[in-house]
């Protein structure tokens, strides 16, 4: 999903008055759990593309990490160890 999301991002960025990244850093602060997943999983697939937008999807991802649901927490947790943590 968040390969899908990334053409999305290519495809719409001269089109959009907003940039997409801020709909999904909206996303980020979703209800619905598989949207911030998603959003989660999509950052740092841009992270890797070296996209400039997703530090600060990045950022916002931060406070979820006190989030009262494990799975969001667990998502966060995993995206940062992925990021920082894992070998190059």
């Amino acid at each position: 999903m968040a390969s899908k999301l990334l053409l999305l991002l290519c495809a719409s960025r001269a089109s959009s008055p907003t940039p997409l990244p801020l709909h999904l850093q909206a996303l980020l602060g979703s209800k619905v759990q598989s949207d911030v997943i998603e959003s989660i999983n999509f950052f740092v697939t841009a992270r890797k593309f070296k996209l400039e937008t997703a530090d600060d999807g990045i950022r916002a991802m931060l406070p979820l990490v006190w989030s009262k649901e494990p799975v969001m927490r667990d998502a966060v947790l995993d995206a940062f160890k992925t990021l920082f943590l894992a070998k190059v």
